[in-house]
């Protein structure tokens, strides 16, 4: 049975229940060997049911529903139950009687009715969209009558509104005290002016032009996914949305065309139809002198086997690009050809003015032999004898302090917690690029440059570019290494997604921290969740 909530024309019964749903668990087929509960069942011609759409209930709460309204020219009592048109003929045979005792064994007597209503089904599955709704009668002492109606219908989407339901306001970059300390934050505010509850995130207008052909609605959908695979058991949305008035502080973005979304969600996820944007631009910052003095092409290796990389900048006083790593004169030959446009970044720390090699994930790729794997740049360790590849994403891997000279540097590992027969915290041992399936992991070289590592400064220029961190041309093939997965501290595994994903939560919108670990960004927008 849906979960429903039923209003009543005499009296407002709008009670919410969960049963078993045409969607979800299999129900009893009404028959079960036993006669039918009823006697002779007919056709009611004084009842009249229409689908009358999809619409908003706040009734409770916000709510996304599929509207039923029963007009009854009798005194008759009924109850209105749904099954999907494909359940309906494959569990109940095409047999109304059924259907309607198997509905009859979980009936809620909170939700039977007389006269004209509405039956308001929360957001019906689009994926069945045909679906089939059965009223019958329930006699004053509760037993089963012998009248029903019947109606077929096909479930209509929400009709999606750009309006000012939400007013947005970027209000500048501002120095935020949280629980962590301060950070710098850029500062979106939202005034509601509708009831609705609603959820707000930003992205490049690029990315909503590339991926889904300029409409919004496609990446608000992508969101919702992306946060219903972070809720627990028992969980819904309503710890994710917020209503009123409300602040959100994305820590520092990157220069560049920005647009803020707010759209109408309710509490089990579905789109509400109204939704709000802002453009805004934020300018890039002049680079400090020490961060400059990163940006050329550098030597970076150790044990004989050395990159010339080029480092150029991603974002003044953030971020670098770095193009050429795992290539030069010691990298196979596969490698060069392979990796040689492969860009991913490192980040400056301006408190301590280091240079920083973080994991990220750079893209999904697909391969005729292996299907879609992920792109990744990551660091090993060693623990009994054995390498582990850490999967865990956008945690630093090794720094790099520059030395008084200012064209060389040290590059000395980060710590790392992982889970193998129990907690066990070592040292990163090197850092590479790695592909990942769901079953398997690929390097592009087997011998790469342990840390700690050297960094020399070759020239002051730097021919890096900044543009998409995947290759132009997918590599032919690839040679699988001796590292194995390893079970990081926080998760393990990368999931695969179909390119990169401008979604990034924002500071002061309540998540759980499981939510928090597995949400998807897109790594080129140098936006941290705090």
């Amino acid at each position: 049975m849906k979960a429903f909530r039923f209003a009543v024309t005499a009296v407002a019964m709008l009670l919410s229940f969960a049963a078993c749903s045409p969607d979800g668990n299999r129900r009893d087929d009404g028959n079960g060997g036993n006669p039918p509960v009823g006697g002779v069942f007919e056709e009611n011609p004084d009842w009249t049911m229409t689908y009358t759409g999809r619409t908003v209930d706040t009734s409770d709460g916000v709510y996304v529903v599929d509207v039923i309204h029963m007009k009854s020219a009798d005194a008759l009592r009924y109850y209105i139950d749904l099954v999907s048109l494909d359940e309906f003929r494959s569990t109940y045979k095409s047999n109304v009687v059924n259907f309607i005792n198997g509905s009859y064994k979980n009936l809620l007597e909170n939700f039977i009715a007389s006269g004209d209503s509405d039956a308001k089904f929360d957001a019906l599955d689009a994926g069945n969209g045909r679906w089939v709704a059965v009223a019958y009668e329930i006699g004053d002492d509760g037993k089963l009558g012998s009248r029903y109606s019947l109606l077929q219908f096909e479930t209509r989407a929400i009709t999606m509104r750009k309006d000012q339901s939400y007013e947005i306001s970027y209000d500048g970059r501002k120095t935020v005290q949280d629980k962590d300390g301060a950070f710098e934050a850029d500062v979106i505010s939202v005034r509601s002016h509708s009831d609705y509850s609603y959820y707000v995130d930003i992205a490049y207008p690029e990315y909503i032009l590339q991926n889904y052909d300029g409409d919004p609605v496609g990446f608000f959908n992508d969101v919702l996914d992306n946060l219903a695979s972070g809720l627990g058991e028992g969980e819904d949305f309503s710890g994710i949305v917020s209503s009123g008035d409300l602040t959100v502080n994305f820590e520092r973005l990157r220069h560049g065309d920005w647009t803020a979304y707010a759209f109408g969600v309710d509490y089990l996820g579905n789109l509400t139809g109204n939704w709000s944007e802002l453009k805004f631009d934020i300018a890039e910052e002049e680079p400090e002198a020490e961060f400059s003095k990163w940006l050329g092409k550098w030597a970076v290796g150790s044990d004989g086997i050395f990159y010339n990389i080029d480092i150029s900048s991603a974002e003044a006083n953030m971020f670098y690009s770095i193009q050429n790593w795992e290539t030069g004169n010691d990298a196979s030959d596969f490698a060069n050809q392979n990796v040689k446009d492969y860009v991913f970044e490192a980040s400056y720390d301006r408190g301590s003015k280091e240079f920083v090699f973080n994991s990220q994930y750079l893209g999904t790729l697909e391969d005729q032999e292996i299907g879609l794997f992920d792109v990744c740049f990551l660091g090993n360790i060693r623990y009994d004898g054995k390498s582990y590849t850490i999967t865990d994403i956008d945690v630093p891997i090794a720094r790099a302090k520059m030395n008084d000279d200012g064209r060389s540097a040290k590059v000395e590992p980060e710590y790392v917690t992982v889970d193998i027969d129990g907690n066990y915290t070592t040292k990163y041992t090197s850092m590479q690029f790695v592909d990942l399936t769901d079953d398997n992991l690929y390097v592009y070289n087997d011998k790469v440059p342990s840390l700690p590592m050297t960094m020399t400064k070759i020239s002051d220029l730097s021919s890096a570019s900044a543009d998409n961190p995947l290759a132009r041309t997918l590599p032919s093939r690839r040679s699988t290494g001796s590292q194995t997965m390893g079970v990081a501290s926080r998760h393990s595994r990368i999931r695969t997604v179909d390119g990169t994903s401008g979604l990034r939560k924002a500071v002061g919108q309540t998540r759980s921290a499981d939510q928090t670990e597995r949400e998807r960004l897109m790594l080129n927008s140098g936006i941290r969740r705090r």
